[in-house]
């Protein structure tokens, strides 16, 4: 058996270094983030992880705060630990915690390279983590203070941990235990992340009696995944008094508490074939779960080129896990991590987008690799197999230049042609998709406009950020502009309704917070229970106990908005304030009846009729 001499050992661990210091470079430049567009950027649950992170830290509990009152927040508690360690070292800014999802997306490219090389060669894991570190829905998500992106670490990491431990049987127990503990806080990101257990449980099955691994080695690794799931069944516990009733059952009870939940098979093809799930999982697929290129030519061809070298490295490594070993798991790993994340989430009632699918980005990325070293390879296969065909059936014609040799000079392009895409990608990814209107900034500026701490506060931004930034411990009331604003649409439901057919609808508004006559007698309570347009009395009960009323508005208001606004302008007199602080250009604006631009308004009473004669 053959070793190689410590020389080579140390060129290949010098060529190991250089190789992932140039990815984590071309990766830092690709992912590195805007703090204050991630701030802004309040699609998705932002709020919901940011604001139990900062105010765990500032010692009010992992809770978020609505109308003055303490809520559990809407997700587990994982991905908020994860940014603690960025506010606790650069502040409260909500926009830091995008530095912690940064600095694992490094570390997801990382991983990517260790396992494509292990695995496979050098050059395989390196053009996967470039792939990777220039994939536009993958560098999208973790330019925001998202989840999803993050949770492949956790994958990835489980399946390095199994790889050293196939390796290092007799000294594996701390890997075990690693392995353990990055598959149990993968749970507490997203709860189905569970099913990453499943590639690992069928390796294990796969190489149990071969490899003759110990008990003790799986019943750490079970340990490290109790422990997780008993702490997120004690949080379930702290917050609703259930230990298997979470917040997601809580705040969204009309989704979670139906008889089916809401996962089940019954959901598969609805509302039908075309806007289900199923459909939008197979649809999106075509880009590699990379996110819409809108009318981008160069980007949707280069992954309509992606789907080829995909099935021909998905064919290269079937045809090579005949013999190999480290193959044959891969692809067992990889077709288990994708088919049955796609089922799962076709049986979901949530909608599901691209972005419930990146966490299996980094694997799409290394078949792509192992496609794209395979579609090297053939060019000068294929030539010589044509230039045999053309002997046969034209033995006595002379070509000036052989096919292999054009085809060989041919696959050149190839190189020089990724690399220019490569470029194009990190020069042109679609960070327009990131919805940037500077809240943070504004709110931060409107707080020092509003000296009153008695004020009350009508917005229509998202109202936790209002009540975090503009209340913040005052005696300031948030009341959101209506009711279909993210946040305001929330409502606890404390207990379980007891009788679950009054949600047993066939399929109600997807997405949406159905509410309930039933589930407020049963004691379901609104996170924000006043808004402007359902309860104007409230601001002129406000204006009448001297109360000052603020409007805040960032100038996009939206189709939702219009009867809103049409309720304040109607029955008050209304007041604008020059802010001074202008949407940064090119920033998407709807002409309304307020500026187009930052404002603030002072809602005011108007003159009755007798007074207007005075």
């Amino acid at each position: 058996m053959s070793t190689s001499s410590p020389t080579e050992q140390t060129s290949a661990r010098s060529s190991d270094a250089a190789a992932l210091l140039a990815l984590l470079a071309v990766a830092a430049v690709s992912f590195w983030p805007n703090r204050t567009i991630a701030a802004d950027n309040l699609l998705s649950d932002t709020a919901d992880y940011v604001l139990p992170a900062i105010n765990f830290l500032r010692g009010k509990g992992m809770v978020i705060f609505a109308a003055g009152h303490k809520f559990p927040p809407n997700h587990v508690f994982g991905f908020s630990l994860l940014l603690c360690p960025m506010y606790l070292v650069l502040g409260f800014y909500p926009g830091n915690g995008v530095y912690a999802v940064f600095a694992l997306a490094l570390a997801c490219v990382a991983l990517t390279y260790w396992i494509g090389r292990k695995l496979f060669n050098r050059e395989t894991g390196f053009l996967a983590s470039l792939f990777l570190a220039v994939s536009c829905g993958f560098r999208q998500n973790v330019q925001m203070i998202a989840p999803d992106a993050i949770s492949a670490l956790f994958c990835l990491s489980a399946h390095a941990l199994l790889i050293k431990i196939f390796e290092n049987r007799p000294r594996s127990i701390w890997l075990w235990f690693l392995l353990g503990q990055s598959l149990g806080f993968a749970l507490t990101l997203r709860p189905d992340n569970i099913l990453f257990l499943l590639p690992v449980a069928a390796i294990l099955l796969l190489r149990f009696k071969r490899l003759k691994l110990g008990s003790a080695g799986p019943a750490v690794l079970a340990g490290g995944v109790a422990f997780w799931g008993a702490a997120i069944l004690f949080t379930n516990y702290l917050y609703t008094g259930d230990f298997f009733r979470s917040t997601y059952h809580v705040w969204q009870s009309a989704l979670h508490d139906r008889p089916h939940g809401s996962e089940s098979w019954r959901y598969l093809l609805l509302p039908s074939f075309p806007e289900s799930n199923l459909a939008t999982i197979l649809h999106t697929s075509l880009s590699q779960w990379n996110g819409d290129a809108g009318d981008d030519r160069v980007i949707k061809c280069f992954y309509w080129a992606l789907d080829v070298v995909f099935i021909i490295g998905l064919v290269k490594i079937a045809r090579a896990s005949a013999r190999e070993p480290n193959a044959r798991g891969f692809l067992i790993w990889t077709a288990i991590l994708i088919v049955s994340l796609a089922l799962f989430l076709s049986c979901s009632l949530i909608i599901v987008n691209d972005r419930h699918m990146v966490r299996v980005v980094p694997y799409l990325c290394l078949v792509d690799a192992v496609g794209f070293i395979g579609l090297w390879e053939c060019f000068p296969k294929v030539g010589r197999l044509l230039e045999s065909l053309r002997q046969r059936v034209l033995p006595r014609t002379s070509t000036r230049f052989s096919l292999p040799n054009l085809l060989t000079r041919a696959r050149l392009l190839l190189l020089p042609s990724l690399v220019l895409v490569i470029v194009y990608l990190i020069a042109h990814s679609r960070t327009d998709l990131l919805a940037y209107v500077p809240t943070t900034a504004y709110l931060t500026h409107v707080r020092s406009l509003i000296p009153e701490t008695n004020a009350v506060i009508i917005s229509n931004f998202n109202p936790f950020y209002v009540e975090h930034i503009l209340v913040d411990g005052s005696a300031r009331q948030t009341v959101p502009l209506h009711r279909f604003i993210y946040g305001a649409d929330y409502y606890a439901q404390w207990k379980k309704p007891p009788h679950p057919e009054w949600i047993a609808e066939d399929f109600p508004a997807r997405n949406g917070v159905t509410r309930y006559r039933r589930m407020y007698e049963n004691g379901a309570q609104d996170l924000f229970p006043v808004t402007a347009r359902e309860n104007p009395e409230f601001i002129q009960q406000a204006l009448s106990a001297g109360q000052p009323v603020y409007f805040v508005t960032p100038g996009v208001i939206t189709y939702g908005d219009f009867a809103a606004v049409d309720v304040l302008t109607n029955l008050f007199d209304v007041d604008m304030i020059e802010v001074g602080y202008e949407m940064p250009p090119g920033t998407l604006k709807f002409s309304a009846s307020f500026a187009s631009h930052f404002q603030l308004a002072k809602i005011l009473s108007k003159p009755t009729a007798s007074s207007e004669s005075h």
